[in-house]
């Protein structure tokens, strides 16, 4: 049985669900945006590598965060941030597979890459369900994943 990716301990790092609800919710508007202006596709590829290098240095993370606590002042909800992180990379290979299919002229490959990024955009951006959690989660279950361990413990955290 798959459990909710979200929710599992696996980091001890915390980031705000709120705020990658958000950024998510950016990332899906820069996606139809780019279908009319593919250059937004490459803004969004490299949002994607400084989300990927440090979150603070992501144009979108960065809107979303300040959005989230200066004007609309929502309270922080905290949730393990390597789901998340992990969802951020594969958001990247489809940045890049976006890229590549302009560059190449592969128009096929960009809308099938584009339908697949949109959907797992929207679904965490609107129904605030993570697509690339559930592989994480799944990649973990069957051990290809290895969960670090805790410190006080020195045991494996548990998923």
């Amino acid at each position: 049985m798959i459990k909710h990716a979200q929710s599992c301990p696996v980091s001890h790092q915390l980031i705000d669900e709120n705020v990658v609800r958000l950024t998510a919710f950016f990332t899906v508007a820069s996606l139809l945006v780019g279908w009319f202006f593919p250059l937004a596709w490459f803004f969004l590829l490299l949002d994607f590598v400084l989300r990927i290098k440090a979150t603070h240095l992501s144009p979108l993370a960065r809107i979303s965060r300040y959005l989230m606590h200066k004007v609309f002042k929502f309270k922080p909800k905290t949730i393990d941030a390597k789901p998340k992180q992990f969802a951020a990379k594969i958001g990247l290979v489809f940045s890049l597979a976006l890229t590549i299919s302009i560059v190449l002229q592969l128009p096929y490959l960009g809308q099938l890459v584009l339908v697949l990024f949109l959907t797992a955009a929207s679904l965490e951006a609107f129904l605030n369900f993570c697509l690339g959690c559930l592989v994480y989660q799944l990649l973990v279950d069957i051990g290809v994943i290895k969960l670090p361990k805790d410190p006080k413990t020195k045991r494996g955290l548990k998923s």
